[in-house]
């Protein structure tokens, strides 16, 4: 239930009490109340006999990792080919990890689906290792000759046609042609045209600083609440206006709409860009509309 809820099961040591508070313990805790048989055995093992330990709980994840993966490579096995997809990323320890998708055809529902198969971290970020990393592990999990494509960013590491990552992986597996990531390549296209467009160079850069001139101060947002609550005035600015319209009705919610940030990456899913524009609409007119 944790795990599929996005929650950290460890928490904090508790010297006094001598054990850990988080979501784990506390989850142990209540369903002892309706399972006597686990009541029982907290009050009576001992403190080491428990099963309760942060190393508890990280074979209890590693032991849920496997079985999820174990689960998505059988479903893979019967569709015959699959191709693979890696991206670099740091976390919040500086570590830089490698994140492996795999894609291929569910042969129950003939739909393409997209699963992650886990982090993987390479010894060095060189394009060998990366290259290792990645042919090493589908190699554990299903055969390495059913690949047939591989999906990286443009890096010169990743992309490189002479040394870098996918040429390596085709000295290996020739039938598993390279294809540039639609989304990074969105990403470029769409931060190239920033740079260069004349009118949207000011556009972005106004967004910035009116997105920390409302989120910086408390006292600000505030007063901004104000105003996209006000319902009354919501209609009159959307007055003559189809109803039917989806961003409309967005516009309509008023109390839901908050000051959005922006993407780093300027990756995103379309709703979550329609979003954006909405309430960017609605902040402006509310701004200037007193």
């Amino acid at each position: 239930m944790l795990g599929q809820r996005n929650i950290a099961l460890s928490g904090n040591w508790e010297k006094i009490a001598h054990q850990e508070d988080g979501n784990f313990q506390f989850f142990i805790n209540w369903k002892s109340n309706f399972d006597t048989v686990l009541k029982d055995h907290l009050k009576t093992a001992h403190m080491s006999m428990t099963c309760l330990s942060p190393q508890i709980q990280n074979e209890l994840i590693q032991s849920c990792e496997l079985e999820i993966r174990e689960r998505i490579v059988q479903k893979c096995k019967p569709s015959g080919f699959y191709s693979i997809m890696a991206d670099e990323t740091m976390n919040v320890s500086v570590t830089e990890q490698l994140s492996l998708c795999i894609r291929y055809v569910d042969s129950d529902t003939c739909e393409v689906r997209e699963d992650y198969l886990g982090f993987v971290e390479p010894k060095e970020v060189d394009a060998e290792h990366i290259a290792n990393a990645i042919v090493n592990n589908p190699e554990k999990w299903g055969s390495l000759q059913k690949l047939r494509g591989q999906e990286y960013d443009g890096a010169s590491v990743m992309s490189g046609h002479v040394s870098g990552v996918q040429q390596r992986i085709r000295e290996q597996c020739p039938d598993a042609p390279f294809v540039h990531c639609k989304s990074h390549n969105r990403n470029l296209v769409v931060t190239q045209s920033c740079k260069d467009v004349r009118q949207i160079r000011p556009l972005m850069s106004s967004v910035g600083q009116m997105t920390w001139f409302l989120c910086a101060s408390h006292k600000r947002k505030t007063i901004l609440n104000s105003f996209t609550g006000n319902t009354k005035l919501i209609d009159d600015m959307l007055e003559g206006l189809q109803n039917e319209e989806e961003d409309i009705k967005l516009l309509k919610k008023g109390t839901d709409v908050s000051v959005k940030c922006l993407c780093e990456t300027r990756c995103m899913d379309s709703k979550s860009r329609h979003g954006f524009v909405t309430s960017y609409k609605l902040q402006i007119c509310s701004c200037f509309s007193d």
